[in-house]
């Protein structure tokens, strides 16, 4: 396994993870924590946690697309997952990717006040986990340009079309069939007719 390798490029600390994907952390990073209002230590790492779970959520399913990712970009106004282009409905299930990843974290979250007992952490995750991460996740899902909702929504029209495409591809093989069987029957039936007739 090849170790990771570092160095600093345009702004941002890049970490080589793999031959092929990039972790790019830009300076204005720490900024993010302080947008989502996690201030304290804890909650400052779980945010970047959060942050970066979402990315990797996106690179899992570039992955599962047959896409190839290169690399994660995190910054101070969020991140992005640069990858191999692919078709709409390739882009929509990417575009889930990122707050699937953060779901798990959000019902941990709420699931805490019954696994921690109350404290400064137990606040911290709470914060974190379920405010900061409920906040990125419905701000995500707008439909807005440049957010994951732009094109996420789509994903439910674009599969509805595509069952619509397959059933009519299939009514088309389905009438094919038909024509076919019913040209052999009545090939079938001539040959009967000439055979009787002889």
């Amino acid at each position: 396994m090849a170790r990771a390798r570092s160095f600093v490029e345009n702004g941002c600390w890049v970490l080589r993870a793999t031959a092929t994907l990039r972790f790019e952390l830009h300076w204005s990073l720490p900024f993010f924590p302080l947008m989502t209002r996690c201030l304290t230590p804890v909650a400052f790492a779980l945010a970047i946690a959060v942050l970066a779970a979402h990315e990797l959520g996106h690179a899992a399913v570039v992955g599962w697309r047959g896409l190839r990712s290169h690399a994660i970009r995190m910054h101070g106004m969020g991140g992005h997952c640069l990858h191999d282009g692919g078709t709409a409905l390739d882009e929509a299930w990417i575009a889930w990717g990122g707050v699937a990843a953060q779901a798990p974290l959000l019902a941990l979250g709420a699931a805490l006040p019954w696994l921690v007992s109350p404290g400064w952490l137990s606040e911290d995750l709470f914060r974190s986990l379920v405010l900061a991460n409920g906040a990125m996740i419905a701000f995500n899902l707008l439909p807005i340009r440049g957010l994951d909702g732009h094109k996420a929504w789509g994903l439910f029209r674009l599969l509805r079309s595509a069952r619509v495409q397959e059933r009519q591809v299939g009514d088309r093989w389905a009438a094919k069939d038909r024509a076919m069987w019913q040209s052999i029957e009545a090939a079938k039936k001539k040959q009967a007719e000439r055979e009787r007739l002889h």
